[in-house]
């Protein structure tokens, strides 16, 4: 199956700114547990030290004429609303001190000719002054730029950004990916979006080396996916999420685990497949940089992909996600016993 290593291989491997600023919020995350998207952020810190109530149908920020959280602003309210109705897409952007490469995957998303309204929703998982810069430059009043605490990583960020979404489809980026020109407008004119049905597209692969000075792209290669999405994703991943949009009624109820050391893209997008398989959209979307050499900048290793707990996170999936015909099931024996795990295929 055609899948960029970077979401792992099958040998088990791998925030309201007044006037055009984008609206900003500090996020307390005050629980750890499985809770709905609406339900996940309990606190809202905002400037002056002030708790708030956050949840999917409106948000209390007190706007700020600063470009930075940290300088106070004078009293006052706003509310999520009108501005939002015609929201189509939403855009969830999860990033960890990588400016450089947040800055590309911003300008990729600001370069859209979306026929209909985008929100973008960058949620960070620690304070740094570059991504701040970045997103105050590039961001606007219609977007979201939240930074939170807790535990750093992407599922948090992005269970953050789902409650926060307002747009009919969502779709998710890595901060070290980008969209291929058109992508939006394409999107908007498949039947299926137009109809509420998730879809994927097909994506490019860059590999580049990810020097001091920024990214030196090596090559791209197209990678057509139609027919590439079958019922052996319950087996292992095949298609990249940033090739997805999702219907966000589709997604009610689904979270990233954030408790997983790996696969937790694989998990959510089997949680989704459970309740509707997508269908392919013949158009270019995602743009998908790999590193293959010492100058990736990735979080963790290879190492932490490839050993014993990483076996037991793809056993944690098959149970979560039961097979869905005997072939599968057998299939997911012989992986194991590849990985030197013998399983009955009846416990798979």
């Amino acid at each position: 199956m055609l899948i960029p290593t970077k979401t792992r291989n099958a040998k088990i491997r791998k925030t309201l700114i007044s006037s055009s600023k984008p609206r900003r919020i500090s996020v307390i995350l005050r629980s750890r547990q499985h809770t709905a998207p609406g339900s996940l952020a309990r606190g809202l810190l905002r400037p002056g030290g002030v708790r708030g109530t956050i949840d999917t149908a409106e948000l209390e920020i007190r706007s700020a004429p600063s470009s930075t959280m940290a300088r106070s602003a004078q009293p006052g309210l706003c509310r999520r609303d009108t501005m939002h109705l015609q929201t189509y897409f939403s855009v969830i952007v999860p990033t960890h001190k990588r400016p450089m490469l947040l800055r590309r995957a911003l300008q990729s998303i600001r370069s859209q000719s979306a026929p209909t309204g985008l929100e973008i929703i960058v949620v960070s998982d620690a304070a740094d002054a570059d991504t701040d810069a970045v997103c105050a430059e590039l961001l606007t009043s219609a977007d979201i730029y939240a930074r939170r605490n807790g535990q750093p990583g992407p599922s948090a960020s992005r269970n953050l950004g789902l409650s926060l979404a307002k747009g009919r489809h969502v779709l998710l980026l890595d901060d070290d990916d980008a969209w291929h020109p058109g992508l939006l407008e394409q999107l908007h004119a498949q039947a299926p979006v137009r109809q509420g049905d998730p879809v994927y597209a097909n994506c490019t692969v860059v590999k580049e080396r990810r020097l001091p000075q920024g990214p030196e792209q090596m090559g791209e290669v197209l990678l057509n996916l139609a027919g590439q999405l079958t019922e052996d994703v319950y087996v292992k991943n095949q298609i990249h999420m940033s090739c997805f949009a999702f219907p966000r009624a589709l997604l009610q109820g689904i979270m990233f685990d954030t408790f997983m050391r790996a696969y937790e893209d694989w998990d959510f997008l089997l949680s989704v497949f459970d309740r509707q398989m997508p269908v392919h959209v013949p158009i270019v979307g995602s743009r998908v940089f790999e590193v293959d050499d010492d100058t990736s900048d990735r979080r963790g290793s290879s190492q932490s992909a490839i050993d014993f707990n990483a076996v037991l996170d793809y056993l944690y999936v098959y149970r979560r996600h039961p097979a869905p015909s005997e072939a599968v099931r057998q299939k997911r024996a012989e992986l194991m016993r590849i990985c030197g795990i013998s399983v009955s295929s009846d416990m798979l």
